[in-house]
């Protein structure tokens, strides 16, 4: 999702252009391996994103994949999208290969491991599907990637929450703080905050959340928990990438523990 963003965003400017997302089977040679020692020879799925967009520079390509850095506008991003995805690359065996300059468009090319033909996926006997965990309550998501908020918007909508979204935490305190003030409107139940935003870091504003409602219990999104992030100030943690398993079960969770504290986990008018 964040490279096909990002092949969007390129091809935007010129008022049109072309995306091409193509999979396919491919083999990495010794001499591969030689020259990308980080890929072991053998099968790989290679997943390339093509756009015919401006293109980069070489010292862009050295650091586009580097966290916080962004070539877009203060409110597009906060940069962490292909930091993000060169690490869950990174962290399966794989690799990216980019291919760009200015006026030529640029073409990604992810490398992953390909799968034994031998491996067999394990068989779930029908009926014993453990159904996802639900809901109706108001969640209030808060992340700066548009990708990442119309996912999670998407997913939540089908588990039967209602959802707002906002693109940073003032926003998204701004939104908190109106629905307060207004008697006949419907509370937020729940927080799910990215860590790291332009404006108002997560953190900041669920704390400030906090202290205007200390019932309302937060789950805190990042790509990788930083060692010294204290839980002092969220309920549940939920990693990106995150599965629509996840999120269903990440945020039940964080609803249901509020519940266990004597707190009526429905909207109120």
């Amino acid at each position: 999702m964040n490279l096909a963003t990002n092949a969007c965003h390129a091809v935007r400017d010129k008022g049109r252009g072309k995306v091409i997302i193509e999979v396919a089977a491919s083999e990495v040679d010794a001499e591969d391996a030689r020259n990308r020692p980080q890929l072991p020879p053998g099968a790989y799925v290679a997943l390339s994103v093509y756009d015919d967009g401006e293109g980069m520079n070489e010292a862009t390509v050295a650091r586009m994949f580097e966290p916080f850095f962004t070539t877009k506008g203060p409110s597009e991003g906060s940069g962490l999208g292909l930091s993000v995805v060169h690490g869950i690359v990174t962290q399966l065996g794989g690799d990216i290969l980019v291919q760009s300059a200015p006026g030529a468009g640029t073409r990604i090319r992810v490398l992953l491991p390909a799968c034994p033909d031998s491996t067999e996926m394990p068989s779930v006997p029908p009926g014993t599907r453990t159904p996802l965990p639900r809901g109706t309550e108001t969640i209030l998501f808060v992340d700066d990637e548009p990708s990442i908020a119309s996912i999670g918007r998407d997913m939540l909508e089908r588990l039967g929450y209602q959802v707002i979204c906002a693109a940073d935490g003032r926003a998204a305190l701004l939104e908190f703080e109106q629905r307060l003030a207004k008697v006949d409107s419907i509370m937020v139940d729940l927080l799910v905050t990215d860590l790291t935003m332009p404006v108002m870091l997560g953190r900041e504003l669920a704390l400030q959340v906090r202290q205007l409602r200390p019932d309302v219990p937060i789950v805190l999104m990042s790509g990788a928990r930083e060692n010294g992030e204290s839980e002092a100030w969220f309920d549940e943690f939920l990693a990106k990438p995150f599965s629509l398993e996840s999120l269903a079960r990440t945020v039940r969770s964080a609803l249901d523990r509020r519940a266990r504290r004597g707190v009526d986990t429905t909207s109120s008018q």
